[in-house]
């Protein structure tokens, strides 16, 4: 259970906080640049989410 909550938390961050992040470390002006920095941080987030809901489904499901 405590290895879901970190897994979503995780997510969170990589989807909401990293293009942030990168955009303020490389400040990178390129608009190409920040729409795919930005659509792969919410797919990877995203992915990690769902991955995290699967993992919370199976255990709840097999108690």
């Amino acid at each position: 259970m405590f290895g879901v909550l970190i897994k979503v938390i995780f997510g969170l961050f990589i989807w909401l906080a990293l293009p942030g992040l990168i955009y303020k470390k490389r400040k990178a002006k390129s608009g190409s640049v920040q729409f795919f920095v930005t659509i792969s941080c919410k797919v990877v987030g995203i992915f990690i989410i769902a991955l995290a809901v699967f993992d919370f489904i199976r255990e709840a499901l097999s108690v």
